[in-house]
């Protein structure tokens, strides 16, 4: 999504109150969540470069105020919308900085996340083998915190990358072990996402 084609603009005036009375307390923690509210709002609505100016402005007060987790959440954050105006380079760097903090943390959902979006990046870039690695680690993590539902969705993106690559094999193995899990955690819409790949795997020519 390129940058200019982002027109939407969010009307915030119902922040307007909280954001003061943080301001004026001088709790720089409590504007930073607000204006993190604030873009998740953009963010829903579309205003991408709204949201960003957002974050930018939360991220000085989260590491001012030390909310080492907020900063690695707002890092995550700042990453998704450059990883929607495909802005790769950009949203390794803001992960990789997000990945540290978690990991430092031992914030391992957070850590799981955070590598799902490297991933991404890193398939954008078409370094497909970091991507792999990425998702790989984040399954693992997945598995460790008996989430069901998260391995499924990491198994149906590797399914898609081996897909991608010629290896179909792979790839179906990846799938039905991804349905499996999504069933055992009656996850519906990530079923109906793996058995979407898995049809469309079945419709390429042989």
């Amino acid at each position: 999504m390129a940058r200019q084609q982002d027109k939407v603009v969010v009307n915030l005036d119902s922040y307007a109150e909280t954001l003061s009375a943080h301001r004026v307390a001088g709790d720089q923690a409590g504007e930073a969540k607000t204006l993190g509210e604030m873009a998740q709002a953009c963010l829903a609505e579309g205003a991408l470069e709204q949201a960003l100016e957002l974050y930018d402005q939360a991220l000085p007060l989260v590491r001012a105020a030390g909310d080492r987790a907020g900063e690695g959440a707002l890092l995550n954050d700042m990453a998704s919308v450059h990883l929607a105006w495909q802005e790769w380079h950009s949203a390794q760097a803001y992960l990789e900085e997000a990945l540290a903090i978690r990991r430092e943390l031992g914030d391992r959902p957070g850590e799981a996340v955070t590598l799902v979006n490297l991933a991404g990046a890193y398939q954008g870039q078409g370094d497909v083998p970091a991507a792999m690695a990425a998702y790989e680690q984040a399954l693992a993590i997945r598995q460790e915190l008996g989430d069901k539902a998260g391995q499924a969705k990491i198994l149906n993106n590797l399914g898609i990358l081996y897909a991608r690559q010629g290896n179909l094999n792979r790839a179906k193995v990846y799938l039905n072990q991804g349905l499996a899990l999504a069933k055992a955690a009656n996850a519906r819409e990530v079923i109906a996402a793996i058995r979407k790949t898995q049809s469309q795997l079945h419709s390429r020519p042989r």
